[in-house]
């Protein structure tokens, strides 16, 4: 979709295909019982002001200030974790024990060799662990070693032995990351306002690619549901590189073939609860790193936009992450379902009687898993695909990285920009 925007922007001829029924990937909105809901706790940080301009011209941005937590027990501590709210949330004791392990960290050498290394040497070994490394195995399903420091993102900033000490002393308070935009009716608002601007003949759904089909080191057509074929100069992709590898044809050589079957994405499982009173809690989005509870994460729509639930009710999406086959993607819709209950009733957060509905969803390759073993296997195939000639990849799963909605705008405007600069060559893009 940002792709098709900077097309549009430097009057590039292009044809969007979207396997769906809905535009915008995983980033969609839908609908049940009166309800509206996000593929995920998508928001817009105003971390790149142009990308901000350019999604408000499609719909209308509110802004929004709603702080996240974690959810310890009890104890609702802030997120992104700050010194001073870890300390207003366990006290001096648990504070001094943390700065003690965190000094202690801090003298070794850092090894920056896996997303735990890190984790332990920015927040200390009780603090990691708490709160960092056991959501963080929950969520992509593999030992936090094995993870490479690249999931972390910008994500354990902030937090070092100048501000732990300034902390303790009194002279430094840390509030909780609370202020981002979001569209009226949900993120998935966006796409079809957006097609409908830049003309909903260039925007297919429910239009499959079954097969790119190669010839002399350059995509000559995209085949479609299997029939169709159609004729392109330049394909811009943000197929999975896992899918992306196995629609050439002919088929790319074995070792790239190998190279992506080592690749892995974490599957969801969300669970939509429908909930018969005005609010749950008044935060955005809530982290459970507790390694008993299944689910990662819970977002409440209506503290995003009062619009997303009918008057007097809100709803809440559970994140429940997982692979393809495996029992959380099998499990029966009403046992999930339960069991989801059951768990945020004993942390006294929900009553069982006010869940009027609910609604599960399963989404495929909803996170890259990026271990320490996958790099170069990463690089090979993104090695290979850019050796295509008219190939072009964009996006998180595209590139196997973990990256934000303003990062896909970049990413695509660097990819566009790249075939305005070539614009005598180029008639059709895909």
């Amino acid at each position: 979709m940002a792709a098709a925007h900077y097309a549009s922007e430097h009057n590039l001829e292009f044809q969007l295909f979207e396997g769906n029924s809905q535009l915008g990937g995983l980033c969609r909105t839908l609908e049940a019982h009166g309800f509206r809901f996000d593929t995920g706790a998508h928001r817009i940080h105003d971390t790149d002001g142009r990308v901000l301009d350019i999604l408000g011209k499609y719909a209308p941005l509110n802004r929004v200030n709603a702080s996240s937590r974690i959810v310890d027990g009890n104890r609702f501590i802030e997120f992104p974790l700050s010194l001073g709210g870890i300390m207003r949330s366990l006290g001096w004791t648990w504070m001094a024990r943390a700065g003690i392990d965190l000094i202690s960290q801090r003298l070794r050498p850092q090894i920056a060799e896996n997303f735990e290394a890190i984790a332990r040497h920015r927040y200390g070994g009780f603090l990691a662990d708490r709160f960092l490394l056991n959501y963080s195995r929950k969520l992509w399903g593999i030992p936090c070693n094995q993870l490479s420091h690249a999931v972390a993102g910008p994500r354990l900033r902030g937090l070092d032995a100048k501000s732990l000490i300034q902390s303790i002393v009194g002279r430094r308070t840390a509030s909780a990351e609370g202020a981002f935009y979001y569209p009226e009716n949900g993120i998935g608002s966006l796409w079809p306002s957006m097609a409908c601007s830049l003309g909903a003949h260039q925007f297919n759904t429910n239009h499959r690619v079954t097969k790119l089909l190669v010839e002399d080191s350059q995509i000559h057509s995209v085949q479609i549901n299997g029939t169709l074929e159609y004729p392109v100069d330049q394909v811009i992709s943000s197929l999975p590189m896992t899918s992306l590898v196995h629609l050439l044809d002919p088929p790319p050589p074995e070792d790239i073939i190998h190279a992506s079957r080592q690749l892995r994405f974490r599957d969801l499982v969300l669970v939509a609860l429908f909930i018969e009173q005005p609010q749950v809690t008044p935060f955005a989005t809530l982290y459970f790193p507790d390694p008993f509870i299944p689910f990662t994460r819970v977002f409440e729509p209506n503290n995003r936009c009062a619009r997303m639930s009918p008057p007097g009710h809100t709803s809440l999406v559970i994140e429940n992450p997982c692979m393809f086959g495996d029992p959380t993607w099998l499990c029966e819709d009403g046992t999930i379902v339960e069991q989801t209950v059951q768990h945020l009733n004993d942390l006294n957060m929900l009553n069982p009687r006010s869940v009027t509905g609910f609604h599960v969803v399963r989404l495929r390759k909803a996170y890259p898993v990026i271990d320490v073993y996958g790099t170069k296997h990463t690089a090979r195939c993104l090695q290979y695909l850019k050796s295509l000639k008219n190939m072009h990849v964009v996006g998180r799963n595209a590139n196997f990285n973990y990256t934000s909605i303003h990062h896909q705008f970049q990413g695509a405007q660097r990819a566009v920009l790249d075939l305005a600069h070539d614009r005598p060559k180029i008639n059709r893009i895909a």
